[in-house]
């Protein structure tokens, strides 16, 4: 591997890491300015923010997760409109 590579690969894991944390920072540094949100709400936005963080980080960690996304969504797809026709 040569050293741009490397740089470029460097650059990869950085950018991905700072992505899939982002909202969970937000979310953190809401809390921390007084900004809360209560009840269902805030249980979904949690929820959604570590989604976010895992399945970023899994894409990070797997290189053929973005195959395996894009196959999930073809049989949801399929499944919609196999569903919608009855």
């Amino acid at each position: 591997m040569t050293s741009k590579q490397l740089a470029r690969q460097v650059w990869r894991v950085v950018r991905t890491v700072f992505i899939g944390a982002i909202p969970l920072g937000c979310l953190i540094l809401f809390k921390r300015v007084g900004i809360e949100v209560h009840g269902a709400l805030g249980d979904g936005l949690t929820i959604l923010c570590i989604a976010w963080t895992a399945l970023t980080y899994m894409s990070l960690l797997d290189p053929l997760f973005d195959n395996r996304l894009t196959a999930v969504r073809e049989v949801l797809s399929t499944i919609r409109s196999l569903t919608d026709k009855k």
